[in-house]
């Protein structure tokens, strides 16, 4: 084999290891699987929801893949069930590298709620908590029996609907062996039941507070 040939199969050898490299070390494509776990969680699919659960999530939260069949099951798909037709799926890519994604849903009381993620790059693969999905169901499950659709919310709604979620699930939590939720930022620590039903109650007391002074008449400042 003469010198050209050789030089010709190295160079075509580096070329091939350059691009399986590229390929590997590419970041994620976060729209395309941020609109994937919204698919999910439409089709009835907590196995998909999970794959994208980051470790920490896992981890801290005791989350098995049984477990979050299980809280899905009972407490995330019948509250959610029942929507007349889905939108669109709205997606895009913001600048941080955070993929977004969300979709407007239907019922048949004329209530419309939306489902979202929000995810970022892990090392192979946007990650996302699956424990969110939880509180998205909180939120649609008081929209539905207050008649509010999602522009018509305050953080007050918002606030009282985590509340009355966290209370209506702690307990089955626990017997789960799940402890509590965690922040998409692993550093921060997690978050028991009872300690975010606590900061909740404040955060409520907080919102209420600010809902009424902005609501409040104003004097005519003429006498």
């Amino acid at each position: 084999m003469n010198r050209t040939r050789k030089a010709q199969i190295v160079v075509l050898v580096v070329l091939v290891a350059l691009v399986v490299a590229f390929f590997l070390m590419r970041p994620p494509d976060l729209e395309a699987q941020a609109r994937e776990m919204v698919w999910a969680a439409l089709n009835n699919d907590p196995d998909t929801i999970y794959a994208y659960a980051p470790e920490h999530e896992i981890r801290e939260c005791r989350l098995t893949r049984d477990k979050w069949r299980q809280v899905w099951r009972e407490l995330i798909q019948p509250r959610i069930q029942g929507f007349e037709r889905p939108g669109e799926i709205n997606s895009h890519l913001e600048p941080n590298h955070q993929g977004l994604a969300e979709i407007e849903l239907q019922y048949p009381s004329g209530v419309t709620a939306r489902i979202g993620v929000a995810c970022f790059a892990g090392d192979s693969k946007c990650e996302y908590p699956a424990l969110n999905f939880l509180v998205s169901a909180w939120l649609i499950e008081y929209q539905r029996k207050h008649r509010l659709s999602t522009d018509d919310l305050t953080n007050v709604d918002r606030v009282r609907a985590w509340l009355e979620g966290i209370r209506a699930d702690k307990e089955r939590m626990k017997e789960l062996g799940i402890p509590g939720r965690v922040e998409e930022d692993p550093a921060v620590p997690l978050k028991a039941w009872d300690k975010s039903e606590e900061n909740c109650l404040l955060l409520l007391q907080q919102v209420e507070q600010e809902h009424a002074r902005s609501t409040a008449p104003t004097g005519n400042g003429g006498e």
